[in-house]
């Protein structure tokens, strides 16, 4: 688990995650319908924090799942964290 802290609840945690089926992972590497890092914002806070690679499955966040849902909901998930703390589960990679 990783716990991402937010300064103010307006600053950007600058993830960029995608379902595996749309992006180029190797099937070796990413299994399932779960969400995959592929970009991190240069000055967001996952970047600062250094923990997330691209690649990275996101797994869950404030305890709501991703696997298997919608992309829109997935989004949705992910820039609504507006609570001070934010945890992350992953799966390295």
């Amino acid at each position: 688990m990783i716990r991402l802290q937010r300064v103010a609840s307006l600053q950007p945690l600058g993830i960029h995650a995608a379902p595996r089926r749309q992006l180029a992972l190797s099937s070796a590497l990413a299994v399932g319908d779960g969400y995959f890092v592929f970009k991190l914002e240069l000055g967001g806070v996952a970047h600062k924090d250094g923990r997330l690679r691209p690649g990275d499955e996101i797994v869950s966040v404030n305890g709501a799942l991703l696997r298997g849902l919608p992309v829109r909901e997935a989004q949705r998930i992910l820039s609504a964290t507006g609570s001070a703390q934010v945890s992350v589960f992953f799966l390295f990679v």
